[in-house]
C-alpha cells in the first residue's frame, strides 16, 4: 500500500472517529487494511496500539474480518515476537479456511512458516508448511500470490544454507512477479537471487541483479 501523508492523515481521522463513536467493525476494517503498509513502512507503535484495541473486541467481528485482523496482527508482531506472529497467522489461516477465503487462506499458511526462519530444529516443518501454502496458492491460480509463497520457501532454504533449493524457488517467483507486473515483489526476488550469486562468488552477477 502506498499512502501519502494526506491519505494517512485521513485514515487516522477515520479511525479516531470510529473509536469515538464505538464503531468496532469500522475500526477493525481500517486496522486490517493497514497490515502490509505498517509492515513495510513502519509506524509500529501506532500499529500495535490499533491492533491491541481491536483484539479486545474481536468477539464482535465476523470470522472473515477477525481473520484479516489476525493477519495484520501477525505482520506487526513478527519483527519482535516470532511465536506471537505464528499464533496470529495460524489462527488467521484456520478462520480463512472456515469462511472459504481461499486466497487469504493460502497466504496465511505460507506466512505462518516465516517465524521459523533460521530455526534449524523446525526447518523441515516450516518448509512443509510453506509448501502447503504454495500448493494452496497454485489452486487459487494468482501469480503474485504464488510468487509471495515461493519467496518464503526461498528464504527458509537460503537461511538454512540450501542455496540451490532457494534458487529454484526464487527464479520461479521472479518469473511470476514479472507476469503479474508487480515491481515491488520482483525487486525482493531479484535481491534474494543476488544474495545467492554473492554466495557462489559471482560478484558481477550479484551486482547486476
Amino acid at each position: 500500500i502506498d499512502l501519502t501523508s494526506e491519505m494517512l492523515a485521513e485514515i487516522r481521522a477515520a479511525h479516531a472517529w470510529a473509536c469515538a463513536t464505538g464503531d468496532v467493525v469500522l475500526g477493525a476494517r481500517i486496522t486490517a487494511a493497514l497490515g502490509r503498509f505498517w509492515f513495510r513502512e513502519g509506524h509500529h507503535a501506532e500499529a500495535r496500539r490499533w491492533v491491541a484495541e481491536v483484539l479486545m473486541h474481536v468477539d464482535l467481528l465476523d470470522d472473515g474480518l477477525a481473520a484479516r485482523v489476525a493477519l495484520a496482527a501477525g505482520l506487526i508482531a513478527w519483527p519482535s515476537d516470532a511465536e506471537a506472529a505464528f499464533q496470529h497467522w495460524d489462527r488467521a489461516a484456520k478462520a480463512f479456511r472456515r469462511v472459504g477465503d481461499d486466497r487469504n487462506h493460502a497466504y496465511a499458511v505460507a506466512l505462518s512458516a516465516r517465524p521459523f526462519l533460521g530455526d534449524r530444529q523446525r526447518y523441515d516443518w516450516a518448509l512443509k508448511r510453506c509448501d502447503e501454502g504454495i500448493s494452496l496458492a497454485r489452486q487459487v491460480g494468482e501469480p503474485l500470490l504464488i510468487a509471495q509463497a515461493l519467496n518464503m520457501r526461498g528464504e527458509l532454504s537460503r537461511v538454512h544454507g540450501d542455496d540451490e533449493v532457494a534458487r529454484v524457488a526464487y527464479e520461479e517467483g521472479r518469473d511470476l512477479a514479472i507476469a503479474a507486473g508487480d515491481d515491488a515483489q520482483l525487486s525482493v526476488l531479484l535481491l534474494n537471487l543476488s544474495y545467492l550469486a554473492d554466495h557462489r562468488g559471482e560478484y558481477e552477477e550479484s551486482r547486476k541483479l
